[in-house]
């Protein structure tokens, strides 16, 4: 979370740096400066920042959320921040500290030769592809490094046994955690849903229902483990009144060894044979 929220932060940043020391710039120079940061759309990248920072916040405030009264306080309090930065987050003092720096790496004719280009058809096309090419890039990117992050934590594994027991037992315990998670959310749910009782899916849970649990939860699948969740109602009244949760490693021996099960009572049970049921022993 740290370090979304410090990408954020250096977004804005890096696009409303200190104001350079004031020096004259050549009229013409400055006006071919403007135009060239609104052929190259100055106003839609700065948009495009302070969505990704609002979106950073957002989710900080998501995973960090008091509960109760306070969860709503805080949210006020989000919306209030994102309006009183909004007001003074204004385009045209953007252009203001970045003349200086456009005056100091370009010279007027790179000025003038980058307004030509962006004036043809190719140099639109790039202005329109250029953010999905980058941002497409970046989850390539991402992926490759994740791929390779994989593979290396592999040979490890098989070198280092102790990083894998470890790796393991992290997992496992995260598992636990979220188990934990989901039966206090359901309680919390039913409480709030009297007429359907527990939630009928892990997704009533999440974001997109009633906010009790991350999105990562709310899929099913977490820390290479799937989680796979089952409601019943077995007074035939409408209202789900038991609801059980299997918690199984995505990839035996990898991603954990321990399988678990919860239900309503809230007892955490594990197995290490295969799927753990109701009879299967207690997490000590």
């Amino acid at each position: 979370m740290k370090s979304r929220l410090a990408l954020a932060f250096l977004l804005i940043t890096l696009l409303l740096p200190a104001q350079a020391t004031a020096q004259q710039i050549d009229p013409e120079k400055e006006a071919d400066i403007r135009r060239l940061m609104e052929l190259s759309g100055g106003q839609k990248m700065l948009d495009n920042v302070f969505a990704t920072m609002f979106r950073e916040l957002g989710q900080m405030m998501q995973e960090r959320r008091p509960p109760g009264e306070k969860r709503q306080k805080a949210e006020e309090m989000m919306i209030i921040m994102r309006e009183k930065m909004l007001a003074r987050m204004q385009y045209d003092e953007l252009v203001k500290r970045m003349l200086p720096l456009y005056d100091k790496f370009f010279t007027h004719q790179d000025i003038k030769d980058l307004i030509q280009f962006y004036e043809t058809p190719l140099g639109q096309h790039t202005l329109r592809v250029m953010p999905r090419l980058a941002e497409e890039s970046v989850k390539v990117g991402v992926q490759w490094g994740r791929e390779i992050i994989d593979e290396v934590m592999e040979e490890m594994a098989e070198e280092f046994p102790e990083l894998r027991e470890a790796q393991l037992a992290a997992n496992e315990a995260e598992v636990v955690a979220v188990l934990r998670v989901v039966n206090t959310a359901c309680v919390a749910y039913s409480s709030t849903h009297p007429e359907e009782g527990y939630p009928a899916s892990l997704s009533d849970l999440g974001p997109e229902g009633d906010d009790l649990v991350d999105a990562a939860i709310a899929s099913g699948t977490r820390n290479g483990y799937l989680f796979e969740y089952l409601a019943r109602d077995t007074n035939r009244d409408g209202i789900l009144d038991v609801y059980e949760v299997r918690a199984s490693p995505v990839a035996p021996g990898k991603s954990g060894k321990r399988y678990f099960f919860t239900d309503e009572t809230g007892v955490i049970r594990q197995s290490e044979e295969g799927p753990a049921t109701a009879t299967s022993p207690p997490v000590a």
